[in-house]
C-alpha cells in the first residue's frame, strides 16, 4: 500500500525540485541526484505512464485511499489493475482502452488524481 496522500506529494515535490536542502550530508546529497536521475531518466517529471516488460506503469503520485479509487475506476471499465506501491500495473494489452478510461475519468473529474500532464505516452 502507498504512503499516505501528503507524503506522495511530497516525494514528487522533492523528486521534481532542482534545489539541494543544505542540512543533507554527502551520501543523503548522493542519494537525492541518484533517484533525481531515475526521476528523471524514467521521464517521470513529464509523464505519468511507462512501459515495463509486458505492463504499464501508472504513477498517479496519490496515496493509497486515492490510488485504489483509481484501480476500481478500472476496474469498473474491465481494466485489471493492480496497486504496487507508488504505481498502479496494467497489462500492457489494455493501453487503448487505459487511454479511453484516463481520458474519460479526467472529463467526469469525480476522482481528484494528480495533474494530467502528458499522461498519454508511454
Amino acid at each position: 500500500m502507498p504512503p499516505a496522500d501528503e507524503v506522495v506529494a511530497e516525494m514528487r515535490r522533492v523528486y521534481q525540485d532542482l534545489s539541494v536542502p543544505r542540512f543533507l550530508d554527502e551520501t543523503a546529497v548522493e542519494l537525492l541526484a541518484e533517484a533525481r536521475e531515475t526521476f528523471d531518466h524514467l521521464g517521470l517529471r513529464d509523464y505519468s505512464l511507462r512501459r515495463h516488460e509486458d505492463n504499464i506503469l501508472l504513477f498517479p503520485w496519490v496515496g493509497g485511499r486515492t490510488q485504489m479509487a483509481l484501480v476500481l475506476a478500472l476496474a469498473a471499465r474491465n481494466i485489471l489493475a493492480t496497486s504496487n506501491g507508488l504505481a498502479v500495473i496494467v497489462p500492457g494489452k489494455d493501453q487503448v482502452i487505459l487511454t479511453v478510461a484516463l481520458r474519460e475519468l479526467a472529463k467526469a473529474r469525480r476522482l481528484t488524481l494528480w495533474p494530467w500532464r502528458g499522461w498519454c505516452r508511454t
